[in-house]
């Protein structure tokens, strides 16, 4: 799936529409997301690494991130910074601060990638020093907005649609979906640990998903459904349902 250019940089191929990816780097994240070892042979003279290292040279703050970071934030610790091709110095601080000036709903898919983004950047950084105090106090920031936004913003069905982080309107909504519900709820699941969020929220969320996808499976047809939304609803009714099998006092969202 993976080939060299003629600059030498790495790519997942976009030639082939059943193997393409979504994003830019989604493979890799993925990869990464599976613990596959950097040295993993990725095809003929091609590790897994050199992916890395490609991807590291031609990161860019002009384009879609999200997923190029994941899949640094799997390889590169306990490194923090680097240097681009085009001699601009990189960090997973200066990317903790460009995500925190970022409007809401930009982004790949209305702006939930970077909720997640931040959620996983948490998570590493428990493990590895790749942030400054600075930096991860503007990430619990914005994730403490947007859960406030998401708890404000829940719709009656207990789901979220594309305008998850504005006020429900007075007339006609935008309606809720499985594409951003299961979005939300992954990243919620992923920093329970760190931010308090009203387990009600979460709960409702995941009765939401619940419901849309035994319809689903009762033979109810939605024109809307593809694969990105249904992994992202089975993946967060999944883990609620095994945090609740584990759950202690020490864990309140859950007990």
């Amino acid at each position: 799936m993976f080939y060299r250019d003629a600059g030498d940089d790495v790519h997942a191929s976009q030639d082939q529409p059943d193997v393409s990816e979504a994003h830019a780097d989604q493979v890799l994240a993925m990869l990464g997301y599976l613990g596959l070892s950097a040295e993993t042979p990725l095809g003929e003279d091609l590790l897994l690494s050199d992916a890395i290292v490609s991807n590291a040279k031609r990161f860019s703050f002009q384009k879609e991130y999200e997923w190029s970071v994941l899949a640094l934030l799997h390889y590169l610790p306990p490194i923090r910074q680097w240097v681009n091709r085009w001699g601009k110095a990189c960090s997973f601080d200066a990317i903790a601060h460009d995500l925190f000036r970022r409007p809401w709903d930009t982004g790949a898919c209305n702006g939930s990638h970077l909720c997640q983004l931040a959620a996983s950047m948490l998570n590493i950084a428990e493990q590895y020093e790749i942030l400054t105090d600075r930096s991860r106090n503007k990430l619990h920031a914005y994730l403490a907005d947007a859960a406030g936004r998401l708890a404000n913003n829940q719709q009656a069905d207990g789901g979220w649609g594309r305008m998850w982080s504005r006020p429900i309107p007075a007339g006609p909504q935008s309606p809720s979906t499985l594409h951003m519900t299961g979005h939300h709820l992954e990243w919620l699941l992923l920093v329970r640990h760190l931010h308090t969020t009203n387990p009600t929220v979460i709960e409702r969320g995941i009765d939401y998903c619940r419901s849309k996808l035994l319809s689903l499976l009762n033979g109810n047809d939605d024109p809307q459904i593809s694969l990105c939304p249904l992994v992202h609803a089975v993946k967060t009714v999944i883990e609620f349902d095994r945090l609740g099998e584990e759950a202690t006092d020490e864990d309140p969202a859950f007990s």
